[in-house]
């Protein structure tokens, strides 16, 4: 069990460092071509899927059996604690929750896929 929490704390880690270089190069990168806010929407979202991908690809090769569990489950936490952020800088309440339901889909279903693939 101890094993399991640990491999999960590593992989959430992992995904988190890896979101932010990645969305700081991806902001770089928008700001010189002037990509409109849908652009960058769109940007994040897909960042969310390769990252719990990874993710779930990795807790997949820890973890033998019920891969697409391990990895939704990592994508869920990962997707978690982004929305916990978010919601404890922006206060602005439900209009937040319906804003993040595409990123939890992506970020299940990515982990998931990862998971199966691992």
């Amino acid at each position: 069990m101890k094993e399991t929490v640990l491999s999960i704390i590593k992989v959430i880690f992992a995904q988190l460092v890896l979101t932010a270089v990645v969305i700081l190069l991806a902001s770089f990168i928008t700001y010189k071509l002037k990509v409109s806010d849908f652009g960058y929407k769109v940007i994040v979202m897909v960042v969310y899927g390769i990252v719990t991908f990874i993710g779930g690809m990795i807790i997949g090769k820890v973890k033998n059996k019920r891969k697409f569990l391990w990895g939704a489950l990592t994508g869920g936490i990962y997707i978690g604690m982004i929305m916990i952020v978010a919601f404890a800088i922006a206060h602005n309440g439900e209009s937040s929750v319906v804003k993040m339901v595409p990123a939890l889909i992506t970020s299940l279903a990515g982990g998931m896929l990862g998971g199966m693939a691992g």
